[in-house]
C-alpha cells in the first residue's frame, strides 16, 4: 500500500535524501524540504526565493540542525553539472564550481579522510564542506563518468554491528575505500576519492548506478560477512553483481529484467532493509532494487537470489504517448523503513510516493524451495590452474545449461547443455588456457539458477 508525500506535485524528482534529523529533501523540484510538523502527507517548503532556484541531480545535507522548529540541515550541497552550496538551509546558494554532477557522498567517520565530500561526473572532492573542490584523477586517464558512491565504513560499523551480531569483517577489510558505480562499470579509490582505478567489474558502456552494502546471512557457505551489491546494465540487460572482498572482485548474481512498457529504465536505487525492531539496514541481508519503470526487485539472503516484489505507483494520468507508466528518478529507503520513490522527467506531474508501512524483513522471503526445486553447483579444486570438476547437484533428472562467465559478464564457455540425472554429476572443465582471474560457473534449470565462484590462478 502506497501514499503520496507532500501537498503539491513534483516538477520531476531525480534526487531524494534524508538529513541526519530525518527530514526529507528533494533536490529537483526546485530544492525543498518536507515539513511534517502538522502530520498527514506533509507540506513542501521551498526555502529559496523564486529566482534563481538551482535544480540538482544530487543533493547532500550537512548539519548541524538549527534549534527550534522542524529539524533540518543548514548546509546543502547540490550538483548538476556544477556544485552549489547553501549554508542557510537552502535560502541562498554560493560557491558555484563547474564540472561536477550526478552524485554526492560524504566519507563516514572512523576511516581515513572522514568528512570529505565526493562529487560525481568527472569526479572531485572537498575537505571544507563544499566551499572548494579538487578534481580527481583516473588511472588510466578519463575513461568513465562517476554515477554513484559508496564509501566503505569501519569494520565496527558494518551491517550487523548495531544489532550486536558478528560482522564477519575480514582482517584486510578496506575501510574508507570508495566504491563508485560509473558509466563503464565499477571503479575504486583507496585515497579518499583523489584518484580512481577500475575494479574487475569494468567494461565500456557498462553503466552501474546503484550500490548497497549488506551482511551475508549467518548460514551462508562463506559465513557471515559484509557483501557489496552493484546493479547495472551488465552488457545484456540489467543485472546484480556482488563482491565479498570490498569491491576488488565481483560475481554475477541475477538478471533483473524489466518489461519495456515505457521510456527510461536502469537501476535507480538500492535500499538495504532493517529487520523488525532494529535500525541496522542490511544486517539480515535484505535489500530492494527499484528499476526505472518502477519494478521492484528484492533479496532476503544477501543478494543470493532475487524476486519481483511489486511496482511503484503509476502517475494516474495519460501521458502524450498514451501510457500511464511511472518513470522513476530516485528511490530511497528512509530512516522509518519505508520506501520513498520520486517520479522524474518526462512525467512532469508526478508525486513523491512512499509505502504506508515499513518494508518488513521477517516472513517476507516466501516458502522454502521443495527438494525437487533445489539445484546446486560447486567447483573443485578451487583456486585452480588446470583441470577442475564442476559438480552439479539436481534433485531430479533435469535439462540444464551450465556456462562459465568471466568478470565482465561474458559467457566464455558452455560446460553442458542437456539432460542430467538426479544426484551429483561431475563435469570436467579445462582452465589452463584461461587468463587468471575470477569466473562464475552458472547453472540454469528452468526457473532455477545456481552459481559458484571459480578462481583461475597460475
Amino acid at each position: 500500500t502506497r501514499e503520496r508525500v507532500g501537498d503539491v506535485r513534483s516538477g520531476g524528482s531525480d534526487a531524494l535524501t534524508f538529513d541526519s534529523g530525518g527530514t526529507l529533501w528533494d533536490a529537483n523540484s526546485p530544492p525543498r524540504w518536507l515539513d511534517r510538523s502538522a502530520g498527514g502527507a506533509g507540506r513542501w517548503i521551498i526555502p529559496s526565493p523564486p529566482s534563481p532556484q538551482p535544480r540538482g541531480d544530487a543533493i547532500l545535507t550537512l548539519g548541524p540542525h538549527p534549534p527550534g522548529g522542524p529539524p533540518r540541515a543548514d548546509t546543502l550541497v547540490i550538483t548538476a553539472g556544477a556544485t552549489r552550496r547553501s549554508v542557510d538551509g537552502g535560502a541562498t546558494y554560493i560557491d558555484r564550481v563547474e564540472g561536477f554532477g550526478w552524485a554526492l557522498a560524504e566519507i563516514p567517520p572512523g576511516v581515513p579522510h572522514a568528512g570529505r565530500i565526493l562529487a560525481g561526473n568527472e569526479g572531485g572532492y572537498s575537505d571544507d564542506r563544499g566551499a572548494t573542490w579538487t578534481t580527481a584523477t583516473q588511472n588510466p586517464p578519463p575513461i568513465f563518468s562517476l554515477k554513484v558512491f559508496l564509501p566503505l565504513p569501519a569494520a565496527d560499523r558494518l551491517p550487523g554491528a548495531a544489532s550486536g551480531r558478528p560482522t564477519g569483517a575480514p582482517a584486510d577489510w578496506p575501510a574508507g575505500r570508495v566504491v563508485a558505480g560509473t558509466s563503464n562499470g565499477v571503479a575504486l579509490s583507496d585515497d579518499g576519492g583523489a584518484s580512481y582505478y577500475p575494479s574487475s567489474l569494468f567494461a565500456p558502456q557498462r553503466l552501474f548506478e546503484a550500490l548497497a552494502l549488506v551482511r551475508r546471512p549467518d548460514g551462508h557457505l562463506l559465513g557471515a560477512g559484509p557483501r557489496l551489491l552493484a546493479a547495472g546494465n551488465g552488457g545484456t540487460g540489467y543485472s546484480v553483481w556482488s563482491s565479498d572482498d570490498g569491491g576488488a572482485t565481483w560475481q554475477f548474481r541475477a538478471s533483473t529484467p524489466e518489461p519495456r512498457d515505457g521510456p527510461g529504465g536502469g537501476p535507480q536505487g538500492f535500499g538495504a532493509l532493517s529487520e523488525t525492531g532494529e535500525s541496522d539496514p542490511g544486517a539480515g541481508g535484505a535489500a530492494v532494487l527499484v528499476l526505472g519503470r518502477g519494478h521492484i526487485y528484492r533479496t532476503d539472503d544477501g543478494g543470493e537470489t532475487w524476486r519481483v516484489a511489486g511496482r511503484t505507483p503509476q502517475t494516474g494520468e495519460v501521458e502524450p504517448d498514451g501510457n500511464t507508466y511511472a518513470l522513476v528518478g530516485t528511490a530511497e529507503v528512509g530512516p522509518d523503513g519505508r520506501l520513498y520513490v520520486g517520479i522524474s522527467w518526462p512525467v512532469l506531474r508526478g508525486w513523491v510516493w512512499r509505502t504506508v508501512e515499513p518494508l518488513a524483513v521477517a516472513g517476507e522471503a516466501g516458502p522454502a524451495p521443495t527438494e525437487a526445486q533445489r539445484l546446486g553447483v560447486a567447483v573443485r579444486p578451487n583456486p585452480a590452474g588446470g583441470r577442475v570438476e564442476v559438480v552439479l547437484t539436481a534433485a531430479e533428472a533435469s535439462s540444464v545449461r551450465v556456462v562459465l562467465v568471466d568478470a565482465l559478464g561474458r559467457e566464455v564457455a558452455v560446460v553442458i547443455e542437456g539432460a542430467v540425472a538426479a544426484g551429483e554429476t561431475a563435469l570436467p572443465v579445462e582452465t589452463g588456457g584461461r587468463p587468471p582471474g575470477v569466473y562464475v560457473v552458472r547453472a540454469t534449470a528452468g526457473a532455477q539458477t545456481a552459481t559458484a565462484r571459480l578462481v583461475v590462478a597460475r
